[in-house]
């Protein structure tokens, strides 16, 4: 609902203006916030829509949400949030297995991380292990991803190698654990290594990611696709 006030000539706010103090016997325009509203001389505002106004209300600090008598304006999704939402709405519903360790010797090799994991009481509580290799320097990249079996696995194997220092070689290096992202689970982590070219026959075995199936190693699925040997650019990595 609007109101209006009729001008009135004896007023000094609104006769200051030269054009409205001219126009007597007219209708005089009103300002209300954004609109121009007419108004009529004997002070009779004709109706106008009504303007509904959504209250831009501050989420709750409880957990970052809004209260239960709380409105919050509405914002469209760009289609850059909306995979992200997905994966976060997946891995809510499936507890996480696959953790990133970081901070590794770089000396450190795949059967020397298999052998420390069955040495922290690790064996057969995995299923996928990947040690990243740098082709050039054909020394590890100081971090892996590994899958567990079980969520309790998971957090097992933080508790144990989160500021590990213990290595089987000399090094100041201390552990990290994180989760992976955005892969999770053995199915995912299979089924990103399975057509790379880190499986082409160029690539030496050691260099590959391993699965494994009650402690011991099971082969990989064969690929779908033809393989291309990896490559760095432009130019062909020959290991």
């Amino acid at each position: 609902r609007w109101w209006g006030v009729a001008a009135n000539p004896a007023d000094p706010q609104q006769s200051a203006d030269p054009q409205q103090s001219q126009l007597p016997g007219f209708i005089m325009p009103v300002q209300l916030n954004t609109f121009t509203v007419p108004v009529l001389p004997w002070g009779f505002v004709p109706p106008m829509p009504a303007v509904v106004a959504t209250p831009v209300v501050e989420a709750s600090k409880n957990h970052g949400s809004a209260g239960a008598d709380e409105k919050i304006p509405f914002q469209k999704e760009s289609p850059q949030e909306r995979p992200k939402k997905q994966q976060d709405a997946q891995r809510g519903a499936t507890p996480r297995t696959t953790v990133m360790l970081r901070n590794l010797p770089n000396n450190y090799t795949r059967d020397m991380l298999v052998a420390l994991l069955n040495s922290k009481g690790f064996l057969g509580a995995f299923d996928f292990l990947y040690l990243p290799m740098d082709f050039r320097t054909h020394a590890a990249m100081g971090y892996a991803f590994i899958n567990m079996v079980t969520a309790e696995d998971a957090q097992r194997l933080h508790r144990t190698f989160d500021g590990f220092v213990q290595w089987a070689v000399p090094s100041s290096k201390r552990c990290c654990v994180s989760w992976s992202d955005p892969y999770q689970g053995f199915d995912s982590n299979m089924q990103r290594y399975r057509n790379s070219p880190l499986m082409h026959d160029s690539v030496p075995d050691h260099y590959r990611p391993i699965l494994f199936k009650n402690g011991l190693r099971i082969p990989f699925p064969p690929p779908t696709k033809k393989i291309k040997p990896p490559r760095q650019g432009t130019e062909r990595m020959l290991v």
